[in-house]
């Protein structure tokens, strides 16, 4: 046992417990280790990092006790040759690659890879092997070697919520994108390209309000400005500029970026609610047809029965005996009986909840027929009527009401001739979608409407003719939209109107097309 040379005192320890004088520590009995020597090797023994040492022929030299603590063995005894058994199968190659480039190279190499520990499993640790060399060799080198299992489970929790975080994001419907405090993109989600045809890489580094609507720009930017100053989130409706020049209705939310009290950025989450608006104004005409209805059927009675007497003693004047003037009276009374009676018989048309039993028809036939009526006008005015239709697409039938259908076209028919008092040309065109819904497309080349009269076409009791009552196009959606079907209406001044009409398609078998009902005059 060692002797303290100040005060005598045996001591077992590095240092004299009595003066603190460091112990010179007898290992052989021709080796003393130093000062310095023990306090090397009591730093290195006391690391919780691992530490092999092997010579140039790859034994052993020293491993530190960290790894009992670490791994709950040691494994390799001095002078043995380095066991790599404790390494993953999977990176034993990557190991001894390296390994040799430090013996070789005389370089300083890093890797992670995974050592068994005494209960089966497998601990990440990030090593590092560092040669020491004399006379051009590599005597031996240190290897040391740190726990990052924490770490790298943080990196794999990150990495698989990542890849959550992205999967939403790219099969997300809402377009989502991050706005730096300049007011440009920083990023965009995939949704920009399927719902807006904008490729999201394309608008990183552009401002935000480059595809918004121009009207809409005061808006947004108000929006931005007010969440930088009040570091508070907020929604507001606008419109976005598709890449094929239309706009959309989005409902965008903007949650601004706050680090240490200052604003970096924003996030904005922007919804497609072009379809929910359209849905919402056809609820609104739903309502007004419902009231319209119920109108209708507590007046439409009360109206009818005096309007009847009228007509029946108006018709028992005989024009004979009466003078021009009179006549004249008696024509002006009967046309405006007409009329009202024409009001009645539509705000009926809106009232009535008929029960009829759908049946397949013929959509083509059905317009053939309805053309047909018109046939005398289309002469006088000096109007074409084009079908188009390809004959690979088979018969174009449905299930509905010929009756109601029919009205339907004759009313859109009866405004295209309206439109072109001086001639010109309607093309009826049928076309398919994915084998379930059968489109009709009337255009007229007339004289067309602007953007402000578009935007009140349905309206109940909207009109552009003089003698109009506002309903036709009302009834007209009504009947489609029971048929669960769409109708929608484009026009530009001076050059046309589009009706497009949508209805579910009805698959029959090819045999029973000859069982179909075919509209007649």
């Amino acid at each position: 046992m060692p002797v303290c040379s100040s005060c005598g005192y045996q001591e077992e320890y590095n240092f004299c417990r009595m003066c603190g004088t460091p112990v010179k520590y007898q290992f052989n009995e021709n080796q003393v280790l130093s000062f310095h020597q023990l306090k090397d090797r009591i730093i290195t023994d006391n690391m919780r990092d691992l530490i092999t040492v092997v010579d140039q022929h790859g034994h052993l030299i020293y491993n530190s006790p960290s790894h009992l603590s670490v791994l709950g063995y040691l494994p390799t005894e001095e002078g043995q040759s380095l066991n790599f058994s404790v390494i993953h199968p999977n990176d034993i190659d990557q190991i001894r690659h390296k390994l040799n480039q430090v013996f070789s190279l005389k370089v300083e190499m890093s890797a992670e890879y995974r050592l068994l520990k005494d209960d089966g499993s497998y601990i990440w640790v990030e090593g590092r092997g560092i040669p020491s060399v004399k006379d051009n060799q590599v005597t031996y080198v240190v290897i040391t070697a740190r726990d990052i299992q924490a770490r790298k489970e943080a990196e794999e929790h990150l990495k698989q919520s990542e890849i959550r975080h992205r999967l939403i994001l790219s099969h997300t419907h809402d377009l989502i994108c991050v706005v730096g405090i300049d007011g440009c993109y920083e990023y965009a989600s995939p949704s920009y390209q399927y719902t807006l045809g904008l490729l999201p890489c394309s608008l990183i580094g552009k401002d935000v309000l480059l595809h918004v609507h121009e009207d809409d720009h005061t808006k947004v930017a108000t929006g931005i400005e007010n969440m930088k100053l009040t570091k508070t989130a907020s929604t507001f409706h606008y419109r976005n500029l598709h890449a094929n020049g239309t706009s959309i209705l989005l409902e965008g939310k903007g949650v601004p970026i706050v680090n240490d009290g200052k604003v970096e950025g924003f996030v904005f989450v922007s919804r497609d609610i072009t379809e929910q608006r359209k849905l919402e104004e056809m609820m609104r005409n739903a309502e007004k047809l419902s009231a319209i209805g119920e109108l209708a059927a507590s007046i439409a009675h009360e109206i009818r029965n005096p309007l009847t007497t009228i007509k029946g003693f108006l018709q028992l004047f005989s024009e004979e005996y009466q003078s021009a003037q009179d006549i004249a009276y008696r024509r002006m009374m009967q046309s405006e009986i007409d009329q009202i009676e024409q009001i009645v018989n539509e705000f009926m048309s809106l009232a009535k909840q008929e029960v009829r039993p759908y049946e397949p028809i013929d959509l083509l036939a059905l317009l053939k027929d309805v053309t047909k009526r018109f046939s005398q006008a289309f002469i006088h005015q000096g109007i074409k009527v084009v079908y188009e239709y390809n004959t690979a697409h088979g018969n174009f039938v449905i299930h509905g009401q010929p009756h109601q259908l029919k009205l339907v076209f004759i009313h859109v028919i009866q405004n295209a001739i309206d439109a072109m008092p001086l001639g010109g040309q309607i093309t009826v065109s049928f076309n398919k979608i994915n084998q379930q819904h059968v489109t009709i497309q009337i255009m007229d080349n007339g004289c067309g409407m602007d953007a402000d009269r578009i935007k009140k076409i349905g309206q109940p009791f909207y009109t552009t003719k003089e003698h109009g009552v506002g309903l036709g196009l009302t009834i007209c959606n009504k009947v489609i939209l029971e048929h669960k079907g769409t109708l929608s209406v484009t026009s530009m001044l001076q050059e046309g109107t589009t009706i497009d009409v949508m209805l579910p398609i009805t698959h029959v078998e090819a045999n029973s097309i000859l069982m179909l009902k075919t509209p007649t005059s």
